[in-house]
C-alpha cells in the first residue's frame, strides 16, 4: 500500500483550512476521502510540491 498523508497533507506545516481551499478550487494535490478523512499520497504530495517550487523558479526574473 502506498504512503499515505492524513487530513493536513502529511508533514507539511499548511494548514488544513488551506489543504481544504485547495481541494475545493482543485489547485492542490491528489487526494482522496475515505469516511470523514482526506488522504493524500506521500508520493503526490511531493511531486505537487516539486511543481510549485519549479513554476516558482520559471517564473523568476532573470
Amino acid at each position: 500500500m502506498a504512503d499515505l498523508a492524513g487530513d493536513k497533507g502529511g508533514s507539511t506545516p499548511v494548514p488544513e483550512g488551506t489543504w481544504r481551499y485547495w481541494r475545493t478550487k482543485g489547485i492542490g494535490p491528489p487526494s482522496v476521502r475515505i469516511g470523514r478523512r482526506v488522504f493524500y499520497r506521500a508520493i503526490d504530495v511531493e511531486r505537487w510540491l516539486e511543481d510549485q517550487f519549479a513554476d516558482a523558479e520559471r517564473d523568476r526574473p532573470s
